[in-house]
């Protein structure tokens, strides 16, 4: 069991990895991989709004191609050819192409303390004496209750983005900080 001080750093750590993760900074201090200008094709029935996209395809040129409907050849279903990538997608429903993972919030908000557990090794070896010390360890785990919001972050670590942990700089802080309240 953790005692309050543990907790209290497993609670800073986790809100200092979403305020990371809102500004688009991965675990070890750099901005996210950007959402790709390639191509890509997605089920129709998995774009947000069907309106928008038609809308969009009203506007294109042939010269300036944004969007192609078309039917698989396998399944019949509709699908989408997004011309000018993910990007594109991304800005078109969700305002914005930065990469910080909140475009529906729902990953974010379910990341969570998942444990926190004390231990104390009893022993340290200083100069070949054994000097009997309650030295702390603190064992944190963040992460998902849900498969698909664990999912999307187990995607997105592959796509180089990876949000669980911060660097040296915004945790160390956060130790120093909790060691004082122990101390």
């Amino acid at each position: 069991m953790a005692n309050e001080f543990s907790l209290k750093l497993a609670k800073s750590i986790r809100l200092e990895i979403l305020a990371n993760t809102a500004k688009g900074i991965d675990k070890d201090g750099n901005p996210f991989t950007p959402y790709s200008d390639r191509p890509f094709a997605m089920p129709a029935g998995a774009v947000a709004n069907k309106q928008t996209a038609r809308r969009l395809q009203k506007k294109q040129t042939k010269n300036d191609p944004i969007i192609t409907w078309f039917r698989h050849r396998n399944s019949g279903k509709h699908w989408i050819i997004w011309h000018k990538g993910y990007s594109h997608y991304k800005k078109t429903f969700y305002h914005s192409d930065k990469v910080n993972l909140s475009a529906t919030e729902s990953m974010l908000k379910s990341f969570m303390v998942l444990d926190v557990k004390d231990r104390y090794k009893e022993e340290q070896i200083f100069e070949n004496q054994k000097i009997i010390l309650p030295i702390p360890e603190v064992w944190i785990r963040l992460g998902w209750l849900n498969d698909t919001e664990r999912n999307k972050a187990y995607w997105n670590k592959l796509k180089g983005r990876n949000m669980l942990g911060l660097p040296e700089n915004k945790l160390n802080p956060l130790i120093s900080k909790y060691v004082r309240m122990v101390l």
